[in-house]
């Protein structure tokens, strides 16, 4: 009856055993240099929490419902084709870091973005569609549709589709359609964007950059597609253009042989510089060149570009003091009516808003393409409201396993205690026998021994 307890309750911990080290397995064989893949909205996060790391999209991720805060990143990250969706931002990251104006003046300036730095970074393949970037600050800022800043980072075959809006009452600032402001490269790479800068300080002036690819800095561009309409109400000096602001080589001493080579532009900007000291820098390819020093191939193309400056008679009411605000949509009797399309296989669906009075139209809410890839161990996609700063999306998904392991090996530990007991029992049951049998024979030697009357 012992042999059989003892038989069972072994073979149940082997069991058990079998069940823990088959929870510890990893569901498949990953090797540690392969990129991890990224599903999810809450996956984004460990991009953050892996700065350095080796990342890929294996899905089309909606941002939709969330707050993006923009995050620091040196690691590489791989789109595979596909896109972010509905992205909004109205923040800056919290990293800092110095900018410069064409005096060389140094800011100490806050970024947004996707990223908020990009430092020896790769982003490639990458879709960024529905993108909403509004920033409202009193620090310098330069807000860009990818990265705030980039220091000797790459771009390579991404899409950026939206809007990205600074306004300020900063001494320096500036938005760009791929970038705000840095160094490193951009090719192969299209952006369809709504640029917006509204300077709030009608008395000081202050150095305003905007550029379809990038507002400022010195960024290699090889083979750039933009789309533009940029908007900007400014009191300072400002320097827009349809791929670059301000090319500048920054710090002082700087030396870098560069590249604009293979790219186009197509668009409108529409601005107005309210200062006497008028510069209104604002061209096709480039709004003012401080450094020479670069490849041009006479490749580019800018026919397509308007530039449409305003004067004081268009910009300022002197009856009412007041001034005007460039805007994509400023009809008097707006009349929105909305179109939804469907995504397909191989298009993204969205809603399109267009206004009957002036045909001002803009696509928002886009959809992931139908058969949209799903993690494994995901059977059915959740709804997620809070906000992003309130989130620690690892934490729901890894603290299962545990749990489930600690209870395994509660109940592993108590059969083993089980399975210690009754050996020592047993032990002790064996030792008691020998005892009395010896205690027997000794009774029957004294027996023997003893004369027979």
């Amino acid at each position: 009856m012992v042999k059989t307890k003892k038989r069972n309750l072994l073979l149940a911990a082997a069991v058990i055993l079998t069940v823990l080290f088959a929870s510890l397995a990893p569901a498949k064989i990953v090797k540690a240099d392969d990129p991890v893949e990224l599903y999810t909205y809450e996956d984004l996060f460990k991009l953050s929490q892996n700065p350095d790391g080796s990342f890929v999209l294996m899905a089309d991720i909606d941002c939709s419902s969330q707050i993006w805060t923009p995050i620091d990143f040196q690691g590489t990250l791989d789109g595979n084709g596909h896109a972010i969706l509905n992205l909004k931002v109205n923040g800056c990251g919290g990293t800092r870091a110095d900018t410069y104006d064409g005096n060389m003046v140094k800011y100490d300036t806050y970024f947004s973005g996707f990223f908020n730095v990009l430092k020896n970074a790769t982003v490639s393949n990458l879709k960024f569609l529905g993108t909403d970037i509004s920033v409202e600050t009193a620090n310098p800022c330069f807000a860009g549709g990818i990265a705030g800043m980039m220091e000797g980072s790459t771009v390579t075959n991404c899409q950026i589709e939206g809007t990205i809006k600074v306004s300020t009452d900063a001494k320096s600032f500036g938005v760009g359609g791929i970038a705000g402001f840095g160094y490193g490269l951009i090719e192969k790479t299209t952006a369809n964007v709504t640029l917006i800068c509204i300077d709030k300080d009608v008395e000081y002036k202050e150095e305003q950059f905007m550029g379809g690819a990038y507002a400022a800095g010195y960024i290699d561009l090889k083979d750039n597609a933009i789309w533009i309409q940029g908007y900007d109400s400014d009191h300072g000096y400002v320097h827009n253009g349809g791929l670059v602001g301000m090319y500048i080589q920054y710090q002082d001493g700087e030396e870098h042989y560069g590249a604009m080579t293979g790219n186009s532009v197509t668009g409108t900007i529409t601005f107005y510089e309210d200062n006497e000291d008028r510069r209104a820098y604002c061209e096709a390819f480039i709004g003012e060149i401080m450094n020479w020093n670069f490849e041009n191939d006479d490749a580019f193309v800018g026919d397509n570009f308007v530039r449409n400056e305003l004067f004081e008679d268009d910009f300022y009411d002197e009856y009412e003091e007041t001034y005007l605000t460039l805007l994509p949509h400023s009809c008097d009797e707006p009349d929105m009516v909305s179109k939804v399309v469907e995504s397909s296989e191989t298009e993204y669906g969205y809603t399109e808003y267009k206004c009957n009075n002036c045909n001002y139209s803009y696509r928002t809410n886009y959809t992931v393409l139908k058969g949209n890839p799903v993690p494994e161990n995901e059977t059915e996609t959740e709804s997620v409201t809070e906000d992003a700063t309130e989130k620690t999306p690892e934490k729901s998904g890894k603290q299962v396993k545990p749990v489930i392991i600690i209870i395994l090996a509660v109940i592993l530990v108590i059969i083993i205690a089980f399975i210690v007991l009754l050996v020592i029992r047993e032990k002790q049951r064996k030792k008691r026998e020998r005892e009395r049998a010896r205690k027997r024979a000794m009774a029957a030697k004294k027996r023997q021994q003893q004369p027979r009357r």
